[in-house]
């Protein structure tokens, strides 16, 4: 930080980043009531969250021809639009795709990872492949589990993968449009 010659204060790159980022995370605390410590989401609370039915804001059109990556926000009669549906696929490793429910923009309820790396949940039990992370409270969604102990058969057809994920979620399929061509989603491992 300096002055010029009128005595009017210049900040450098470093204190407009940092004032930046404190300002984002102040925004999120107010927005959320998040923050510090103050607030976290109750297991009851996620698993009503899980449960009730929510549809996508928008009619939302998923193209399995090329990468896709979207987040669209999910809404509820009960809750308001206070959800989120997140889709990727992975654009270099084209099997990889990761489908996320999240609420209040930073809980994730549940998430989908469609990969062959290994999980490791709290307490040291490892996940190998494809699997399920499940909110847990004090534990945001560090936990785990096999993607086939969720109903999930064919995890190399991304249409019918994302249906089974919205099913769990439930989440209306009929407000999501998966267009794909022959073969395309399709990556055998």
């Amino acid at each position: 930080m300096r002055s010029n010659a009128k005595g009017v204060v210049i900040y450098g790159f470093r204190e407009r980043t940092q004032m930046a980022s404190q300002e984002c995370a102040r925004s999120v605390r107010v927005r959320t009531g998040i923050g510090r410590g103050k607030r976290m989401l109750k297991q009851d609370q996620a698993t009503e969250y899980l449960k009730v039915p929510k549809r996508l804001k928008n009619v939302t059109e998923v193209k399995l021809t090329e990468s896709f990556d979207l987040s669209e926000p999910v809404v509820s009669d009960a809750h308001g639009d206070i959800f989120a549906l997140d889709i990727k696929q992975g654009k270099i490793e084209l099997k990889m795709m990761r489908c996320g429910h999240r609420v209040h923009s930073v809980f994730t309820l549940l998430r989908l990872d469609v990969d062959d790396r290994v999980h490791i949940n709290p307490g040291g039990v490892k996940v190998t492949g494809p699997h399920v992370h499940v909110y847990r409270e004090g534990y945001n969604d560090r936990f785990a589990f096999p993607a086939n102990q969720y109903g999930f058969k064919d995890l190399s057809d991304f249409g019918s993968v994302i249906e089974k994920f919205m099913e769990l979620c439930n989440i209306a399929k009929t407000s999501i449009k998966i267009q794909k061509s022959a073969g395309a989603g399709n990556w055998k491992k």
